[in-house]
């Protein structure tokens, strides 16, 4: 469902009436609020082959593209 929600905000207006995306975003974004945060941690921890400072790169990445994603959708 949130990918289908991050295609109907890149491609419907800032005024959409589509409930769903802002939702949507707010709960997952909330997620990757922090580096330490669940979102990310659940992105390195993904892969359970990779050693501890593997895993924190990982989580770091993880965060900076969301948070990157969310200045492109105008969310930062």
């Amino acid at each position: 469902m949130l990918l289908r929600c991050l295609v109907c905000a890149g491609t419907r207006s800032a005024s959409s009436t589509c409930p769903r995306v802002p939702a949507s975003l707010r709960i997952s974004f909330g997620q990757f609020a922090l580096a330490e945060h669940l979102g990310p941690r659940d992105v390195a921890e993904f892969d359970e082959t990779l050693h501890a400072e593997e895993r924190t790169i990982r989580q770091r990445d993880a965060f900076e593209e969301v948070i990157f994603l969310r200045q492109q959708l105008g969310i930062a």
